[in-house]
Formats: structure tokens, C-alpha cells, sequence
């Protein structure tokens, strides 16, 4: 067994060494806060105080009142979202929950993003690419690359496929959805579109079938037929005619080889990005033995107080109801969400309230459109 290998075993399987003294690994139990099931509200569950106060002026004895911890969300201000976990999913020992926090304190901040970090470096030791946080941003963005090439003419009439992602995001105060395949090359869908009724119909197509089926593993062979093809056609267009039919053919043909030098550019960049996540993973090899010492200290010394803030100042806690997890994101502004994966004997925490992030893999997706 190679050193990564057993390194990845030993974190998700778990290790005596690893545990802080005096842990169990039995479901903790949370006596503030309970999820009520038919509404999928917060409703504090207050402590019984047998304190009195006494009124000096009628000497009479009257009940303490007792503040709310923290308000409760009403019935009706959920909404319904499920979380991308994938490839990371088959170290779960149970079925991840999501806190609400209205904001995290400085310090537990960063103690969240070095957690995020070590989990990360161990996670994605079997120096399996697909694995890795960086991997999955790829693959996005080859989505949204291949939404760009809008669907070309065949025989059964014009495709008007348009640019729209599969899935959609939420954002960070819940306020709206996003796409999962953005904006960031929308604008080449545009100008394609604007030209591809006049440019040649096999033009189109060409393009359409080199992008269509790609995957990260053959960018070098896309992009080779990607420029292939721009020469091919550059050299039919330039000897086009000039006047009538031709020379609209010929104006819209310029127009949409001059977009796709720009958008072969891009698939050029997204190759680049992934040779560097390659030399990342060889590079992480050497240090696998220093990285898993690290995470010992911290999860020695420093995860139980991620736990012990979340515990104590979580506005809602939710456990997935067939991967659906019902949020009140609507009346939080701008919250942190937290999804809480118990990962061997330990449960860990990963923010999901900006969309990506570059030491996971998971992704709050809306499913209300």
C-alpha cells in the first residue's frame, strides 16, 4: 500500500491518535436547538429557571422572563435545496447536516479555512486528478465553454438551443439563484448566435460536433481540431466572393472565425489550469507525511472549537429529507451556510455560502427555479 493510500485510510477510517483525549464518537446532543419536522423551523427550546424576582414594592414574587436564544423562522420561509458532495461523498459515515450561522467571528474564521485546507490535502492524497477540488471548478468551466456553441442547423430545421446551465446556485444571502454554468462565456454565445444564420451552416456544425462530447481528458485533442478548423475555414471564407449571397456568407463567416480565435483561446487557458493542478498533485506527494502530522495537531487542538462556536451559535440546523434540505435563507442576511460531514471519527466543516471554493468539492444547489 503506497504511503498516500494509507494516509487517506487512516483519516477517514480513524485513528486513536488522532482523537483528542476524552472524545467519544457517539451523536452529540444538541438541547438548544431542535428542527421541527412539518415545518422545518427553529424553535428554541428554552432551560426551566426556578429563579424569582422579588418587587420591593409589593413584595409579591414574579416569574424571571426568559429571553429567546435566538428567533424562530415561521411556516412557509423555507426554501428547497440539495448539495453537489461528489467525489467526496463515499467517505461519509452519515448524511451531512447544514448549520445557519449569522456570521463567524474572525478567529473561527480562520480556523475554518486551515480545516478546509488540511481536509483537503488528505482527502485528495490518492493522486487521483477527478478527486480534487480543482478538478470539479474544471469540469464547470468546460460546461460552460460547450454552452457557448450554440446549436448549429440540421435537417429537421434551425436549433435554437440557448445558453442555460442545468442547475442553478444560490447565493450567499439567499436572495437569488445563479447558474452553475455563470456568465463568463455567454458572451460568445451571443456573437455566435448573431452571425450563425448567415455564416456557413458547416461551419456551425464543425464547431458544434468538436465541443459537443469533450471532456477535461481530451483538451488537447479539441483544441487541436479547434485550430484545425479555423484554418480550414479561414481559407475557404478568403476566397468567397465579395458581392450577393457569398458576400453575406463571407462577412458573417469573418465575424464568426474572429469570436472563435477568442474562444479556442479559452479552451487553451483551461489546459493550462489543468496541467497545473497535475504538477500541484506531484508536488503534494512529497509532503504527505508533514500534512498529516499537521492535521493531527489540529484536530488535537483546534477542531473541537469550530464544533463548540457552531454548536452554540447556529440560527438553523437542517438534516437532509431525500437529499433536500429545507432553508429559511430568504430571512438571513447574508448568512453562513456550514455543511457538517462526519469524515471518520470526526465531523467536519465546509462553507458553502459563496458558491466554490478552492478546497472542496461541494456546491448549495437551488432546486426552486
Amino acid at each position: 500500500m503506497k504511503f498516500s493510500d494509507f494516509l487517506l485510510v487512516a483519516f477517514v477510517v480513524g485513528s486513536s491518535a488522532c482523537k483528542p483525549t476524552g472524545t467519544t464518537t457517539g451523536p452529540a446532543v444538541d438541547s438548544s436547538v431542535e428542527i421541527s419536522e412539518s415545518a422545518h423551523i427553529v424553535t428554541s427550546t428554552p432551560p426551566e429557571d426556578s429563579s424569582v424576582e422579588i418587587s420591593e414594592s409589593a413584595h409579591i414574587v414574579t416569574p424571571t422572563p426568559q429571553k429567546p436564544k435566538r428567533e424562530a423562522y415561521t411556516q412557509g420561509e423555507t426554501k428547497s435545496f440539495t448539495v453537489l458532495t461528489d467525489p467526496w461523498s463515499k467517505y461519509f459515515q452519515a448524511k451531512p447536516i447544514i448549520y445557519l450561522l449569522p456570521s463567524l467571528s474572525k478567529g473561527v474564521t480562520q480556523l475554518l479555512e486551515d480545516q478546509q485546507r488540511l481536509a483537503k490535502e488528505i482527502l485528495s492524497s490518492s493522486g487521483q486528478i477527478n478527486e480534487r477540488p480543482e478538478y470539479i471548478v474544471l469540469e464547470e468551466d468546460l460546461a460552460q465553454l460547450k454552452f457557448a456553441v450554440p446549436g448549429a442547423e440540421t435537417a429537421s430545421g434551425y436549433s435554437r438551443r440557448s445558453y442555460s446551465p442545468s442547475y442553478n446556485y444560490i447565493s450567499s444571502d439567499g436572495s437569488h439563484i445563479y447558474s452553475r454554468t455563470g456568465g463568463s462565456y455567454s458572451g460568445y454565445y451571443t456573437t455566435f448566435r448573431n452571425v450563425h444564420k448567415s455564416s456557413s451552416p458547416a461551419l456551425a456544425r464543425s464547431i458544434e460536433n468538436i465541443v459537443f462530447n469533450a471532456s477535461i481528458d481530451d483538451l488537447d485533442q479539441r483544441i487541436s481540431a479547434l485550430q484545425q478548423m479555423m484554418r480550414t475555414w479561414s481559407r475557404r471564407t478568403n476566397i468567397m466572393s465579395l458581392n450577393g449571397v457569398e458576400g453575406i456568407m463571407r462577412e458573417a463567416n469573418l465575424a464568426y472565425l474572429s469570436s472563435l480565435k477568442d474562444y479556442a483561446g479559452e479552451w487553451v487557458r483551461l489546459q493550462k489550469r489543468l496541467k497545473r493542478v497535475e504538477s500541484l498533485i506531484a508536488a503534494e506527494s512529497t509532503k504527505a507525511a508533514v500534512r498529516l502530522e499537521e492535521w493531527k495537531a489540529f484536530e488535537l487542538n483546534r477542531l473541537t472549537v469550530i464544533a463548540d462556536y457552531v454548536e452554540r451559535n447556529h440560527s438553523h440546523k437542517a438534516g437532509a429529507d431525500n437529499a433536500t434540505y429545507e432553508l429559511p435563507l430568504g430571512e438571513m442576511k447574508q448568512p453562513t451556510v456550514l455543511l457538517a460531514c462526519e469524515i471518520g471519527e470526526r465531523t467536519l466543516y465546509f462553507n458553502l455560502s459563496h458558491g466554490r471554493h478552492p478546497d472542496h468539492p461541494f456546491r448549495l444547489v437551488s432546486l426552486e427555479q
